[in-house]
């Protein structure tokens, strides 16, 4: 997956991960098909913790729950003790330092008969959740399901795409900082 900054001409300026680092260039526009080509998903249902996206027999719903601290580890800045530098020994998105109040809670796919919850590597890291902007698009030739959010507490704000495909989560794209 990658994620599209702006067009140059033929050439699209583009961000992307390979063996776990963040990567940017370009690639000429037939060489890509944006998600939103894809058939979106509409509401069918939506709190203040939660969505649910439906088309035909496809229904995909987003939660979010409150943060518990006691659940996990954290390491501060040697020079700055009152701001997280990793969560569970890991880089984390949507704070700028600060402690998550909200995170993911679930991802959860039915379609027709079979259900998919996205496992616990496919959240991680990710918090203060915005589900009300989740959105969802599937690509009905390659059977893939892309499922989409921006996030943040403000200033720690990210874009995560999630990728299933034939009913097996696959990977998922966070960029951030712009």
């Amino acid at each position: 997956m990658i994620y599209c900054i702006e067009n140059k001409g033929n050439w699209t300026n583009i961000d992307y991960t390979k063996s776990n680092q963040k990567l940017n260039g370009y690639v000429y526009k037939d060489r890509y098909t944006l998600i939103s080509k894809f058939p979106s998903l509409t509401i069918s249902k939506e709190t203040e913790t939660s969505k649910t996206l439906q088309k035909d027999s496809l229904r995909v719903t987003i939660t979010q729950s409150n943060f518990d601290k006691k659940k996990h580890t954290f390491k501060y800045f040697k020079d700055y003790p009152t701001q997280i530098e990793l969560i569970d020994n890991k880089q984390y998105w949507g704070m700028d330092g600060g402690m998550p109040k909200t995170q993911f809670e679930k991802v959860f796919i039915k379609v027709e008969k079979k259900t998919i919850t996205l496992p616990k590597s496919a959240l991680a890291g990710l918090y203060e959740p915005n589900v009300s902007s989740a959105e969802a698009n599937y690509d009905k030739a390659t059977d893939t399901i892309y499922i989409q959010t921006m996030n943040s507490d403000g200033a720690g704000g990210y874009f995560v795409i999630w990728k299933i495909e034939k009913g097996i989560y696959q990977d998922r794209l966070i960029v951030y900082g712009f």
